[in-house]
């Protein structure tokens, strides 16, 4: 006889070896087709988190908007109350003003009376002098 082949055709090892090929063949097929849903599994979450992180940018960059309004507003009322509070300021120096300057015109419209009382009393007495120069002719 002739060199022996290592596994003759027909044989009990042979039909084994096919099945374990056969065996393996379907484990192969399996994994890769785990494979192929974790990866696409993968790229849905990937995905997904892309959405998300986009989303949140956004959301983020309207607070920033909404944030910079807000600050914005808050010192427009700020220099606003500052203001109010100068006004009030002034006000309230001007009526504490009112007692004095009633005062001064009160002063003033007393000398002025008597001045004027002094210039009645001169008018009448010249008024007198014209009427008896008047009479005695």
């Amino acid at each position: 006889g002739g060199s022996a082949s290592p596994v003759e055709p027909g044989t009990p090892l042979q039909s084994e070896s096919l099945s374990t090929a056969g065996w393996l063949s379907g484990l192969l097929f399996k994994e890769c087709v785990s494979l192929d849903q974790y990866q696409r599994d993968a790229d849905a979450a990937k995905n997904d988190l892309e959405k998300r992180h986009a989303r949140l940018r956004h959301d983020l960059s309207e607070q920033s908007e909404q944030l910079r309004e807000l600050r914005k507003a808050v010192a427009e009322l700020r220099e606003r109350l500052e203001a109010a509070v100068q006004e009030q300021a002034r006000a309230a120096r001007q009526q504490a003003a009112v007692p004095q300057q009633l005062e001064g015109l009160e002063a003033r419209l007393g000398r002025q009376q008597k001045l004027s009382e002094r210039e009645i009393g001169f008018l009448r007495r010249e008024l007198s002098d014209v009427q008896d120069r008047f009479d005695v002719a």
